[in-house]
């Protein structure tokens, strides 16, 4: 009788454990799915449930208890133009809960009047995880019956109004470099971009605020406004810098329409028509006229501070070699209590090399707590001349471009020391 109450508690062990296991293992499931509303800001009433380009789409998906994501997993929307997977809402937060949002910025071109739809196997993980929180089993993705279609309360478009409200860029266009496929040194570089509709600044905004973004290499410049109030064709213009260099071409992605007002609901981004790497728009700031690519101080003799007659030399370092006549100087800048005073540098060698030193003295009166600064205009010719010695007539750019200095705390300067 005991052996056989022995064995039933065994098995009544062995149950409650694999039941207990089961229990853990089981996968999250989906329970809840939404979408936010479009914004109603600046819309006519007909147009409050439409979403506009570059309105944020946020999808949130519940689940049955709390998950943790990693990667970007993403959910696919069904907007009437996105082929496939075109449209894709991006997790962006919500890890660790039982909630996860993922985002959609709209683009120009994205039109839906029927509504949105999410199908029942829209939620990927695109390389990422969701799992049950501490390292518990992976989410059921399915959304079941969560998944909608033809959401008229969710429509995307630009709507029925006549004003900026939808406007959105419907072409990016790039000016030919001078010669070949690179811009060099100096070259315009123009930026057009082609609106749906006719665009106007704000009146309190002057146009010299606006910037149209590209981007060289690894950097993203910033091109001066040229043209474009009261239109749909607004022109940028980029000059160039010597250390400007992109073998693979420029692109024009992401918000390029930056800073300024624009009356209405203008799209910013490139959207659809985005340029990436193009091959007919190569740059190289090293060809061209020498441009200045590199500006150095030396190093104070006792540790960050010039004392009183100690030379400060500066070597500006341009893109080839150049020949210099006269005594061009360098303008350094010392700050007392936010007074500002200009010291020359004087040229003292380097004709002939692709770098040239300049020299000054430090006086009594001296004095630069925060560390001396070098404006981008600083380099003048004072009579003399900077030329490429390749041909010994092309002038040097002058401008320090990225290699201005400000306030280097290793170059302070106190005339009073000796």
């Amino acid at each position: 009788m005991i052996r056989a109450l022995r064995f039933v508690a065994f098995l009544l062990v062995v149950l409650w454990t694999v039941g207990a296991e089961e229990v853990a293992a089981q996968a999250p499931t989906v329970t809840g799915l939404s979408i936010n509303t479009p914004s109603v800001d600046g819309k006519s009433s007909g147009d409050a449930n439409i979403f506009f380009p570059s309105e944020t789409i946020r999808v949130t998906v519940a689940f049955s208890e709390a998950v943790d994501v990693t990667g970007t997993p993403h959910v696919v929307l069904g907007i009437a133009t996105c082929p496939g997977d075109d449209c894709i809402a991006t997790y962006a937060s919500g890890t660790g809960s039982g909630s996860l949002v993922f985002e959609y910025r709209v683009r120009g071109g994205d039109v839906d009047n029927d509504g949105i739809s999410i199908a029942a196997d829209a939620l990927t993980l695109s390389g990422g995880t969701i799992n049950a929180t501490g390292g518990g089993a992976a989410a059921d993705l399915d959304l079941g019956t969560h998944a909608f279609s033809d959401d008229l309360n969710r429509e995307v478009g630009i709507g029925s109004d006549s004003s900026t409200y939808g406007a959105y860029i419907t072409n990016i266009s790039l000016n030919s470099p001078p010669s070949g496929d690179t811009f060099a040194n100096g070259d315009s570089i123009v930026i057009t971009l082609t609106y749906n509709k006719s665009l106007a600044w704000a009146q309190s905004i002057w146009p010299t605020v606006m910037k149209g973004a590209l981007t060289i290499g690894d950097r993203i410049r910033e091109a001066d406004y040229v043209s474009g109030h009261v239109s749909s064709t607004w022109v940028y213009r980029y000059f160039v810098q010597a250390s400007d260099v992109d073998a693979d071409g420029i692109s024009v992605v992401g918000e390029v329409m930056k800073y300024g007002v624009i009356n209405g609901w203008a799209d910013r981004h490139a959207g659809r028509q985005a340029i990436v790497n193009s091959a007919n728009h190569k740059v190289d700031g090293h060809q061209g006229p020498p441009g200045i690519v590199g500006v150095v101080l030396s190093a104070p003799r006792g540790g960050d501070t010039y004392g009183r007659d100690e030379t400060i030399e500066a070597t500006v370092t341009f893109t080839q070699a150049v020949n210099v006549t006269g005594t061009p100087r360098l303008g350094l800048q010392m700050n007392v209590g936010g007074d500002v005073t200009i010291h020359w540098a004087d040229y003292v060698s380097g004709t002939g090399t692709k770098s040239l030193v300049f020299r000054y003295t430090v006086v009594a009166t001296d004095v630069d707590n925060d560390g001396i600064s070098i404006a981008a205009n600083a380099l003048t010719l004072n009579s003399g001349t900077i030329l490429q010695a390749a041909d010994g007539t092309t002038n040097a750019q002058l401008g320090l471009g990225d290699f201005t200095v400000s306030n280097s705390a290793d170059n302070k300067v106190n005339g009073a020391v000796v």
